[in-house]
């Protein structure tokens, strides 16, 4: 189906607006409810994974007729027809499918079965959906096909050989990665980049850099920190704790997080220089401090914004600034300076 349109102007290729499971050789007729992902063929048509019917759906590129592929009731206003039936056509039961990604070597449809925890396999040939890897049951646990588990699969991806499927599992926060010839599932391990930063380029005037709090930020202020080779080139290995006031908990969904504010010419290199504050777990990072290291005024500030609420639902966010005076020594460099350091945010008092 052709349409001149000019650049930037968005048409309605198929579906008439409302909100039912009407396949229809007229798009304009065809009814879809709530469409997610979408995949598409090298012969021209487009399967849809149609979440609130349950069904997947294929939609000709040619004249956007819209036909059925399993699940689904035959009354199109009945979107209730849901459930964990592996089958053929109308026969199959999905419940709120996502994602859906056709591979053009085996033919075949992969369909993230959100709320049955699955993925599933469709044959649009045949019309049959088979179980391919889960349990059924929301979890996270790797290994083959049949003992792995998911917690509501949404998007999903083929590599270029299509015989690896990722899948992003939504309520584990986890790409898992799915070996199509091994049968096996496994975690991909995302690794966030080296940030660090070096006596060039730093401190907060430096290009780009954004503080995390404001200007009124409570400044604690903590011990001396003695670094040896007279402060030139003086390791300090540095670990922090975080822990939130009693009968609070972390924010659900807020990212508190830190980063080092070295001022120039106290520090060689830090790493890393930044990064998110994770529950029960300490911040460790690596300071090498400048050649010229004064003993006065050499301070190095590390920034705090935490997020958190309280049992009875009210939730703070208490930005800090730690100053942490390094005084150098005459011992020898390369003996690191091992310090621990903790820090709590304080409620704020009542009225």
């Amino acid at each position: 189906m052709k349409s001149q349109q000019e650049r930037g102007v968005t048409v309605r290729f198929t579906g008439s607006g409302e909100e039912a499971n009407r396949n229809n050789s007229y798009p304009h007729k065809a009814c879809f409810a709530q469409p997610s992902g979408v995949t598409l063929t090298k012969g021209g048509l487009m399967y849809v994974a149609d979440s609130e019917s349950s069904t997947v759906r294929c939609v000709s590129l040619r004249d956007g007729g819209v036909k059925a592929v399993v699940g689904g009731a035959i009354d199109p206003l009945d979107l209730f027809a849901y459930g964990d039936v592996d089958g053929k056509g109308r026969e199959a039961r999905l419940q709120h499918p996502l994602g859906v990604v056709w591979s053009e070597r085996e033919k075949l449809l992969y369909v993230a079965d959100s709320y049955n925890h699955k993925v599933k396999v469709v044959d649009p040939a045949t019309k049959r959906c088979t179980t391919l890897a889960g349990t059924g049951q929301s979890g996270l646990v790797d290994g083959p096909f049949e003992h792995a588990q998911f917690s509501e699969p949404g998007g999903l991806c083929l590599d270029p050989t299509e015989r690896v499927l990722f899948v992003a599992d939504t309520n584990n926060h986890a790409i898992r990665v799915l070996d199509l010839d091994q049968r096996t599932v496994t975690q991909l391990r995302v690794e966030a980049p080296d940030v660090s930063v070096t006596r060039s380029g730093t401190g907060p005037s430096a290009p780009g850099f954004k503080r995390l709090t404001g200007k009124r930020a409570q400044v604690v202020q903590c011990p001396p920190v003695t670094v040896g080779g007279g402060g030139g080139g003086g390791e300090v290995r540095l670990a922090l704790h975080v822990t939130l006031p009693p009968s609070t908990d972390w924010t659900s969904g807020a990212t508190s997080a830190w980063q080092v504010i070295p001022e120039p010419g106290v520090l060689e290199s830090c790493h890393p220089a930044r990064g998110v504050i994770q529950p029960d777990q300490d911040i460790s990072l690596t300071l090498v401090t400048a050649e010229g290291l004064e003993p006065t005024s050499s301070t190095v500030q590390i920034e705090l914004l935490v997020y958190f609420c309280e049992a009875s639902g009210v939730c703070h966010m208490q930005g800090a600034l730690l100053a942490i005076p390094l005084v150098p020594s005459q011992s020898p460099a390369s003996t690191p300076s091992q310090v621990t350091l903790h820090y709590s945010p304080r409620l704020p008092k009542t009225a």
